[in-house]
């Protein structure tokens, strides 16, 4: 007896020691997280004054900005309630005290930013200043193209028409972007790594054009169409199958509610672990001079795991079981990871990504897979023998699993029976 109350004492002494240790942690957080608020504080103080000082130095851009409103689209849900934060913190008291006018719409639900982009009059707006991620500004992007499309009577089809219209719109209704998500590819690419970053460019009206992807999918037809159903979407980024599909699921869908933290472990690690595979007939248009090898050898020889087409010499093709497949515009998908460095957003190319289930003799294992998520982090991925990188003017995908997934910009949708992809440059 006098044995377990000495332990039951040992016990309780050790669980008063890590109460107090926890508490100690916990206080020094609370001190920590009051000193970087004073800090922030300070610095966005400081920031307004500089940022008050070059409005009222740039004429074109203050007498443009102040004969229209602002539209200020903000995802509220975006980065653990960030954009919000960041909003009325930082953005609102710049723009009012440099005196623009603006109108603020909140998201509600999925695409509820394309409709409000669908419904505007853009030339009522001298800018459109969206606080989210990547997701949200898919949907600025696809709502900002149904406008113009309606707007002009143009087809949706007419990627020459579209990316002139579009370059006229933006030019005088741009779109500025400001990184509240918790994927922020684009603007990390546009090297805007804070919010600070793009207020300084918003107010510098430093504008550049980017390339937008245009995704023709085709789905099996209803039984009282001829025709296969075809949706037309753009995306700003990135295309995903397999790996990074299975991923974006499980990171923006069934663990949406996790903070950051636990989902950015939880999602990669469940989608390893599953290593999921699948069929595809993939058709590619390469950039020939990118993949001489005798210029560099930055890119995946083509010529070794792709048989030319019959029908058009400019496509090559394989049909093969896949677990990494994407096709992206940009190089980043977050701060650490760089997936397709040699990737520019305004190249007019696709950069295409993908790892077999079978290399030649060698099957891939999840050791393998964990091995090049990993490595992403410091572009060692490409050193890897199983990973092939591709530089593409066009990319066609013919998929066998109608109960798969694809992911475009982070969103999910069902797979379809085809997709062709192609770089509207500059758009």
């Amino acid at each position: 007896k006098k044995e377990n109350m000495q332990l039951l004492l040992l016990f309780y002494g050790l669980l008063i020691i890590l109460f107090i240790v926890l508490m100690i942690g916990y206080g020094y957080i609370l001190m920590k997280r009051k000193k970087r608020k004073k800090y922030e504080e300070e610095i966005i103080k400081d920031y307004r004054g500089r940022v008050k000082e070059i409005f009222d130095e740039n004429k074109f851009l203050k007498e443009k900005v102040l004969k229209k409103n602002v539209l200020v689209i903000l995802n509220p849900n975006s980065g653990n309630k960030k954009s919000k934060i960041s909003f009325e913190n930082i953005i609102k008291p710049i723009l009012n005290d440099c005196g623009i006018k603006y109108e603020l719409r909140e998201t509600e639900r999925v695409n509820h930013g394309r409709d409000i982009m669908k419904e505007i009059d853009l030339e009522e707006y001298s800018m459109i200043i969206t606080l989210g991620g990547d997701g949200v500004m898919n949907e600025i992007i696809n709502g900002y193209i149904d406008n113009v499309i309606e707007t002009e009577s143009i087809s949706r089809l007419d990627i020459d028409e579209l990316s002139v219209k579009l370059k006229q719109y933006s030019k005088q209704t741009p779109l500025a972007i400001v990184p509240t998500g918790s994927f922020n590819g684009v603007a990390l690419e546009l090297e805007l790594r804070s919010v600070l970053d793009s207020v300084k460019a918003i107010i510098e009206n430093r504008k550049t054009n980017i390339d937008l992807f245009k995704i023709t999918a085709k789905y099996d037809r209803d039984e009282e169409e001829e025709e296969e159903n075809t949706l037309i979407k753009y995306s700003l980024f990135h295309l995903s199958y397999a790996f990074l599909a299975d991923h974006d699921l499980l990171h923006e869908q069934t663990f949406r509610d996790l903070g950051i933290g636990i989902k950015s472990i939880l999602a990669p690690a469940i989608t390893i672990m599953k290593k999921r595979s699948y069929k595809v007939h993939l058709k590619i248009k390469p950039v020939l001079e990118l993949h001489d090898l005798n210029n560099n050898n930055k890119f995946t020889d083509f010529r070794d795991n792709f048989v030319q087409c019959e029908d058009n010499e400019e496509w090559y093709e394989t049909i093969d079981e896949f677990l990494v497949l994407t096709a992206t515009n940009i190089s980043l998908l977050d701060t650490d990871h760089a997936i397709a460095p040699y990737a520019k957003i305004n190249d007019g190319l696709i950069d295409l990504l993908l790892i077999r289930k079978q290399f030649k003799d060698q099957s891939i294992s999840r050791l393998n897979l964990l091995t090049s998520f990993m490595a992403i982090e410091d572009s060692t991925h490409l050193e890897l023998n199983y990973l092939e990188y591709y530089k593409l003017k066009a990319v066609e995908f013919n998929f066998f699993d109608p109960d798969s997934l694809i992911s475009i910009d982070g969103e999910i949708i069902k797979c379809p029976n085809s997709i062709l992809l192609e770089n509207c440059h500059q758009s």
